[in-house]
């Protein structure tokens, strides 16, 4: 895929550093919050790289047969980790654009293809499906996309504590149980 092709989740905003250093304060655990001061966060930070993280976004169509009444169809969205295969259902497709910063690096997917995201897909269906008792739905795919999500690392260093920290480029959320995900190896090969 040329880098013209890609599909951006948003666009990094550009935190403030006061937003930046609240999003990185919120992510701490009590005792380095307690060594940290918020208004010297600037020299607690080791480095602060950009990176477009992949993921793919999932439109399903789901058709519950409802005997006697016809059937009832709903829109159901996903999002999968194309690192590491972690899975949610979301409430809808997120805004896309073409709009690429050529200097940020982009992380490799490890499920880099449709063949190798079925297996994720069929699990979140049997997921949903755990939710009706009787005849189950069935999914028609509509519209399956490979997306980039523009994320920040963070390197702390506070006195003895030293840490990464993940977080969304567009929110400047958290983003750790995810990242904790991701195999170490395969994370840092950009």
């Amino acid at each position: 895929m040329a880098i013209n092709d890609l599909k951006m989740i948003g666009t990094f905003s550009e935190l403030s550093s006061d937003q930046l250093h609240v999003s990185i304060y919120k992510s701490l655990d009590k005792v380095a919050k307690r060594q940290a001061m918020l208004t010297q966060f600037s020299h607690y930070i080791v480095e602060n790289m950009k990176f477009y993280h992949p993921c793919w976004l999932v439109a399903f169509k789901r058709t519950c047969e409802r005997g006697l009444f016809p059937p009832k169809e709903e829109r159901v969205y996903a999002f999968i980790d194309a690192v590491s295969g972690y899975r949610t259902e979301i409430d809808a497709i997120p805004s896309l654009t073409d709009n690429v910063d050529h200097s940020v690096p982009i992380v490799e997917a490890v499920i880099h293809n449709e063949r190798i995201l079925r297996p994720y897909m069929v699990d979140l269906e049997n997921y949903w499906n755990r939710q009706y008792v009787g005849k189950r739905p069935s999914y028609d795919r509509e519209k399956i996309i490979l997306a980039y999500e523009p994320m920040i690392l963070v390197s702390l260093r506070i006195g003895e504590f030293h840490r990464s920290i993940v977080l969304d480029g567009v929110t400047g959320e958290t983003r750790e149980e995810r990242a904790l995900k991701w195999d170490q190896d395969d994370y840092h090969k950009f």
